[in-house]
């Protein structure tokens, strides 16, 4: 029994029990390779000689994290990833805290970030981000990264 792959703008989008050849006739815009010959699956991309896999999904973003790793976490992010020199996002959120009026507001973020958890729907990481600024991207990116840090 012979199955093929059907690749369509690269990627496999169906493999059926048929030749290559009778593929062809089902799908006459596809690419049709022999799967025995380039095994993967649906998903998977054709770089022209073979089938390379998708890159797996990312680790789950932690629902919250202590103040301490997000710390860790963020005193090793620079605020922008593409200049060496960039500040940290640590330095810049205090610099945000310095900024900030004298007020229940400062103190409550002070003391979660030193003293609480951080969670991913708070309003404070909503405010925060932006001014950093940090895209949702890079907010989950960060608290995979803290979640991760073993002390």
């Amino acid at each position: 029994m012979t199955t093929t792959h059907i690749i369509e703008n690269g990627i496999v989008i169906n493999t059926i029990v048929a030749t290559p050849e009778e593929a062809q006739v089902a799908y006459p815009d596809a690419l049709c390779i022999d799967a025995d010959q380039h095994p993967g699956g649906i998903g998977w991309t054709w770089d022209g000689e073979q089938l390379v896999p998708p890159p797996a999904p990312p680790e789950p973003v932690p629902e919250e994290v202590e103040g301490w790793r997000a710390e860790v976490a963020m005193k090793a992010t620079p605020v922008d990833p593409e200049d060496s020199q960039s500040q940290n996002v640590w330095d810049r959120v205090q610099d945000i805290f310095a900024a900030m009026p004298d007020g229940i507001e400062k103190i409550t973020a002070q003391t979660v970030l030193a003293r609480g958890k951080i969670r991913r729907d708070s309003p404070m990481l909503a405010q925060l981000a932006p001014l950093v600024p940090l895209s949702e991207e890079r907010v989950d990116d960060l608290l995979r990264l803290a979640g991760g840090i073993q002390a």
